[in-house]
């Protein structure tokens, strides 16, 4: 009986270490599409947009908008050099 428990334990792991993988995979795709919204709202803005309005509008935290945009900014970095 401890066996089998030990092994369902071990299998749940796994499953919530695959499920976190797939997670942050889709976060990554999820925060590049953004991006590029992003990008296009701030370029085309008449008024400066802040960073919880772009939280807002997008159902994101103010941090994860944040990292949109450090995201953002080190991509252009990368383009400059």
């Amino acid at each position: 009986m401890v066996e089998y428990g030990k092994k369902f334990e071990k299998k749940k792991i796994k499953r919530e270490e695959k499920q976190g993988r797939i997670i942050g995979v889709q976060r990554k795709l999820e925060i590049s599409e953004i991006e590029e919204k992003v990008e296009a709202i701030i370029f085309l803005a008449k008024e400066m947009v802040t960073i919880q309005e772009l939280a807002q509008f997008y159902a994101m935290e103010n941090f994860e908008m944040e990292e949109v945009l450090h995201s953002l900014r080190e991509k252009e970095k990368k383009i400059l050099e």
